[in-house]
């Protein structure tokens, strides 16, 4: 099996700058641009502003950045266009990602070769700090177009404030920092890498712990014979994830554990 990736990153999230000065005088909703270096592949190693950074997200500190003159709420806009596309001399047809299980063997490996390319994994996305009396409040949305048809599809959409998280990103049950930069989307086969509408809680211990505790409410998939004739599967109550997570200077180690409910009706 052999397969050929090629990735492109093409214009970038453009970038602007104004001084301070030349805003109106006297206006309270006045801001503040500076220039900022564009979108790139690689992720930021650290972020402050995110749960858990993947090496495939946008960087955190990269595009747009728009501050009010006040100093206390800031937004900034990050984008690119990223065209990707693969050659497989014999194998895989028609697939937009690598995905091992879908190799062809036997009487249905063809020996045919295909190719694609595609746009979908453009981004844009776009963050909020505001200061409040509870602490530096943060809002994240971000969309690619891996949708069905190319359409807009949400990666991100939460905010947190304090300890307190809420909105859709990566799940408490995933170590998506420990994950390597690669060009398609499947990633490592054995990596968990999903997001999921959640609501969680972290705490931050001492000598380098971290603990979270969350529910969340992921997508139930089910495979089932043909005999059977089920009802679609559901969840009775959410997803409970809880994880602890030591950084040293030598790396991370990280485990754990989701309670989960899954039923289906005949």
């Amino acid at each position: 099996m052999a397969k050929f990736f090629a990735y492109l990153l093409l214009i970038p999230l453009a970038t602007a700058a104004w001084s301070q000065e030349d805003a109106p005088d006297g206006d309270a909703n006045e801001v503040l641009v500076l220039a900022d270096v564009p979108d790139t592949v690689m992720s930021a190693l650290d972020s402050t502003m995110t749960a858990e950074a993947h090496p495939q997200d946008s960087p955190a500190q990269r595009g747009f950045l728009i501050i009010t003159s006040d100093g206390k709420s800031s937004l900034r806009l990050r984008g690119s266009i990223r065209l990707n596309g693969g050659y497989d001399f014999n194998g895989l047809l028609g697939k937009t990602t690598f995905s091992t299980v879908d190799i062809p063997a036997g009487a249905n490996d063809t020996g045919e070769t295909s190719f694609f390319m595609q746009a979908g994994q453009t981004r844009f996305g776009l963050d909020i700090v505001q200061a409040t009396r509870a602490g530096e409040g943060f809002i994240r949305l971000e969309l690619d177009f891996l949708g069905e048809g190319n359409t807009a599809r949400l990666r991100h959409a939460y905010g947190h404030l304090g300890p307190l998280l809420a909105g859709q990103t990566w799940s408490t049950f995933s170590d998506v920092g420990s994950l390597p930069l690669t060009v398609d989307l499947d990633g490592p086969n054995s990596s968990v890498a999903e997001r999921t509408i959640q609501a969680r809680f972290t705490f931050e211990g001492s000598s380098g712990m971290q603990y979270a505790l969350g529910i969340e409410s992921p997508n139930v998939e089910k495979t089932e014979p043909d005999s059977l004739q089920l009802r679609p599967a559901f969840q009775s109550f959410p997803d409970v994830v809880a994880s602890m997570r030591h950084r040293a200077e030598w790396g991370h180690l990280k485990v754990a554990g989701v309670l989960r409910s899954i039923t289906v009706r005949n």
